[in-house]
């Protein structure tokens, strides 16, 4: 988020913390929240090198400040989310629907191919790539989202994604 970017020097970087001599520093670090473990091994020791021993010292996990700050959200962005969960479900609704899928004919790869066309149409994103379309129950599985056919009485399963104003389901 550039509201918060700084573009500092080491140097600089040095002086705005000694400035503001805090108790902590909260970094980029953490062990449960992988959304808050982004600080790499080498800019962690060239941030050690930047402060100094004593203000390294006080450098502490941030993981719970961005648990917390990740958790809050303004209605607007609420709304953006609920819009995003509405794309995912009626697009998925059609694609398991009638309309898209004819058994002994339909592959598990022309369904992830059909939603890939509705995020494109849209002028959506998604979360990760061509949906997964997963055929469960008795005999062949057949690969995911690939060229296995729908027959009667599959169980399908799906896993994916829709991005809408970079938010995510």
């Amino acid at each position: 988020c550039p509201l918060y970017d700084q573009k500092l020097s080491p140097a600089e970087l040095r002086r705005f913390v000694e400035a503001r001599d805090p108790k902590r520093i909260g970094i980029d670090v953490a062990t449960e929240i992988g959304t808050a473990d982004g600080l790499s091994h080498s800019l962690h020791a060239k941030l050690v090198e930047t402060l100094g021993p004593a203000l390294a010292g006080r450098l502490v996990s941030a993981e719970k400040l961005v648990s917390d700050f990740r958790s809050r959200h303004s209605a607007g962005e609420i709304a953006a989310f609920a819009r995003a969960g509405e794309y995912s479900r009626t697009i998925l609704e059609r694609a398991l629907s009638n309309e898209v899928i004819v058994p002994g004919h339909t592959t598990t790869g022309d369904v992830a191919w059909w939603m890939m066309e509705r995020l494109h149409d849209e002028g959506l994103g998604n979360s990760f790539g061509l949906p997964s379309i997963y055929i469960l129950g008795p005999g062949e599985r057949g690969p995911v989202s690939g060229d296995h056919v729908i027959q009667p009485g599959d169980l399908i399963t799906v896993d994916w994604g829709v991005n809408y104003l970079f938010y995510y389901t």
